[in-house]
C-alpha cells in the first residue's frame, strides 16, 4: 500500500474537524460544504476520511477497544445505586439501528430484525457502572441473535471469573459467561 503524505493548505485543522462535524450532523453534500469552506469537493472529501479514519483511532482503537475497567477500577467510580452490585464489571445491551431495505433478498434476510419488525444493523455496547461507555462491538445484521454477537464479538475475552455483569431480562447470555 502506497503511503501519500496529503497536506490540506487551505483549512486550519480546527476548521477540518468543523467540516467532519458538518457532515455527519447535517448530511449535506460535499459540493455544499465545500461552498461553504471555499475549497473544493475533493479536499472536502479527503479531509472527512481524513478525520472519521483519525477519530476512529483516537477514540475507539485508543480508548475503547480491548479497555473495560477492571473491577477495582469500577469501584472507584462506582454510583451509590450500584452499592449492592460491588462486583459489577458491566452493564450490556444490544442496540438496533435502522437501514434503508436493500433489493437483494439474502441482505435483507441477514439484517431484518423480528424484533423491530424492520430491517437494522445491531451492536453489542458495555456501559461501566458509572455510565460511560467502554465496549462497542462491530455492526452486525438485525436477525443476528444477541447471545451470537456476545459469542463473537470477543469481549468475553476481556471478562475474568467473578465479574458481575448486569443485562435485561430478556439479555439471555448467562450460560456463555466465565
Amino acid at each position: 500500500m502506497k503511503v501519500v503524505n496529503w497536506v490540506v493548505e487551505k483549512c486550519s485543522l480546527l476548521d477540518q474537524l468543523f467540516i467532519t462535524l458538518t457532515k455527519l450532523r447535517l448530511n449535506i453534500g460535499h459540493e455544499d460544504i465545500a461552498t461553504r469552506f471555499n475549497c473544493s469537493r475533493p479536499t472536502v472529501s479527503n479531509v472527512f476520511n481524513t478525520i472519521i479514519s483519525a477519530l476512529y483511532n483516537i477514540l475507539y482503537v485508543g480508548m475503547m477497544e480491548n479497555n473495560i475497567p477492571s473491577r477495582s477500577k469500577n469501584a472507584m467510580s462506582m454510583p451509590s445505586c450500584f452499592s449492592k452490585f460491588p462486583n459489577c464489571r458491566i452493564v450490556l445491551d444490544c442496540t438496533e439501528i435502522s437501514v434503508d431495505n436493500t433489493e437483494q433478498l439474502d441482505a435483507q434476510c441477514s439484517l431484518y430484525s423480528n424484533y423491530k419488525g424492520r430491517t437494522t444493523l445491531k451492536s453489542l455496547i458495555g456501559v461501566a457502572p458509572n455510565g460511560v461507555i467502554t465496549f462497542a462491538s462491530n455492526l452486525y445484521g438485525g436477525s443476528v441473535s444477541d447471545k451470537a454477537i456476545t459469542l463473537d464479538c470477543g469481549i468475553l475475552d476481556q471478562l475474568e471469573e467473578g465479574d458481575m455483569i448486569l443485562a435485561d431480562k430478556g439479555f439471555l447470555i448467562h450460560d456463555i459467561l466465565p
